[in-house]
């Protein structure tokens, strides 16, 4: 495969920094092509027999970053007027799950649910399952607390878990938003790992950070845990 002159120029800008905040830095000097090049962070976790689960971590950003999310909450009318209140782009029940079910509709990107109707949208599990849309009390969409859960992720929360090679892909910004902002976005990660699974840190065999057309580079533990 042909190697564009952009990316040898980029990735020598990359292949120079020996921090990361430092790489966060020279971001801007990369930002050079007709679209906004997003940044990802790549833990990768060797699995112990203390932590045998795949990990999921959820963060709401402080900068929020790519398009809008679109939110269905299925919920009673009292709780789908709250929904729609808060910013749900979509707010009901039946009428929703005969949508999905019969006319195969997923205009949206994130479903939210009211425990007290997680027996009525159990049918979903598959058209919802295969897609991750399934809603789930461990990543915040099952709730009783439906407008705060329709704010944050209109903020910024999203939800990210390891995959079947044992990698989180975490994007966590865009390159124009700039040095402080990624910085921040990834201070929250961080905050958020150190609060709900610190099991990662035990279990992390590499790190790496790329953008969307640079390659990857690699992250020490230590420097990620110290990140402030």
């Amino acid at each position: 495969m042909k190697i564009s002159k952009k990316y040898k120029l980029n990735s020598e800008v990359i292949s120079t920094t020996k921090s990361l905040d430092e790489y966060l830095s020279v971001l801007d000097k990369i930002n050079n092509y007709k679209f906004d090049q997003t940044v990802e962070l790549k833990i990768a976790v060797k699995r112990s027999n203390k932590n045998p689960q795949p990990y999921k971590i959820s963060v709401v950003f402080p900068h929020s970053f790519g398009k809008e999310t679109k939110i269905l909450v299925l919920a009673e009318p009292k709780e789908a007027e709250e929904a729609l209140k808060a910013g749900a782009d979509y707010a009901g029940l039946d009428e929703y799950i005969n949508k999905i079910l019969n006319d195969n509709w997923f205009d949206f990107d994130i479903v939210i649910a009211h425990p007290n109707v997680m027996s009525k949208i159990a049918k979903l599990g598959k058209a919802l399952g295969t897609k991750g849309l399934m809603p789930n009390p461990k990543n915040g969409t099952v709730t009783q607390d439906i407008s705060n859960a329709v704010k944050e992720f209109k903020q910024g929360r999203k939800n990210f878990k390891e995959d079947k090679t044992g990698v989180i892909n975490i994007v966590f910004g865009k390159v124009s938003q700039g040095k402080d902002k990624l910085r921040e976005n990834l201070l929250k990660i961080i905050e958020e790992i150190k609060t709900s699974t610190p099991g990662i840190f035990s279990d992390i065999f590499s790190i790496h950070i790329k953008t969307t057309m640079t390659p990857s580079v690699k992250i020490t533990k230590s420097e990620f845990m110290q990140l402030s």
